[in-house]
């Protein structure tokens, strides 16, 4: 599996809204951070994650959250590629577009094929905005 198809897996992971097989693309010492550190939230290791953004997921309709990929940058010697991505076609529970951007920064394993940190960046003022209608991530 290229560095570009385990970005795609995770994306089309979270499109789908079944998250099981996360199980399988992280790798067991998996930890996940979510950016800006203002938001509160702390790093989670892969099963709290799991459980947890499923959490977060039922938030949206359909329980998923279907991202475009923008722009992605390997460095494949530190194993590593940043994303900027956006959502496309996804609503909150209540009907209201959830129209936010990301940048996710991924971190494999020596075979490339599991992921062992994810560091993810929201829009701020979108963060704000859609907490002020009910969505809020939870630290």
């Amino acid at each position: 599996m290229t560095i570009r198809e385990v970005v795609q897996r995770f994306l089309d992971i979270y499109a789908s809204g079944d998250l099981k097989p996360l199980h399988t693309l992280f790798a067991p010492e998996f930890e996940f951070e979510l950016l800006p550190k203002s938001l509160g939230v702390r790093s989670r290791k892969k099963e709290e994650f799991i459980e947890w953004v499923g959490g977060v997921f039922k938030a949206f309709a359909g329980g998923r959250v279907k991202i475009e990929i923008l722009e992605l940058i390997e460095v494949p010697q530190s194993r590593k590629v940043v994303v900027h991505a956006k959502s496309y076609d996804t609503t909150l529970a209540n009907g209201t577009p959830y129209n936010m951007e990301y940048i996710f920064t991924f971190t494999l394993d020596e075979t490339g094929t599991k992921v062992v940190h994810l560091t993810e960046f929201l829009d701020s003022n979108m963060a704000v905005q859609y907490s002020s209608q009910g969505f809020v991530v939870q630290g």
